[in-house]
């Protein structure tokens, strides 16, 4: 685990100072899609890393939330087959507490089976994947969670 105290990368947006984030900062992504051909609209993506050219993405649903949409689905399964060096987790769980119920691994362009876990299973899963990808030659590096 890292010596970084948490928090230790944050949103450096003050809500309190600046308003809410969502209106004022974030980006209208839905009025690129009339430029986009079909009925696709850009995504926005919760949280990403590189570690020495290793990819790691989360795509975080809230559990009362609709299941992943069928688009982001699709991207996820392209994005991973792109390179094995690729990874997607999906977790379930509450964004505001932190609170983990449970997450799939995608790599490959296959989504793993759901397992149940915490905040602290997910940590572990990205610290393992962290470390693997920290240690191995760039060239020999595999993306495993």
């Amino acid at each position: 685990m890292n010596d970084r105290p948490a928090g230790w990368n944050p949103l450096r947006w003050d809500c309190g100072r600046y308003g809410c984030y969502n209106v004022f900062a974030r980006p209208k992504i839905e009025q690129f899609a009339e430029y986009l051909p079909g009925n696709r609209g850009m995504m926005d993506i919760d949280a990403t890393v590189d570690v020495n050219g290793n990819f790691l993405f989360i795509e975080w649903k809230h559990p009362n939330a609709p299941p992943m949409k069928d688009g982001q689905r699709i991207y996820y399964v392209n994005l991973t087959k792109l390179s094995e060096r690729i990874v997607a987790i999906e977790v379930i769980g509450d964004a505001r507490t932190m609170e983990v119920k449970k997450l799939r691994v995608v790599h490959n362009g296959v989504f793993g089976a759901w397992e149940e876990t915490d905040f602290k299973g997910l940590c572990a899963r990205i610290d393992n994947w962290g470390e693997k990808m920290d240690r191995a030659p760039r060239h020999v590096q595999k993306a495993a969670v």
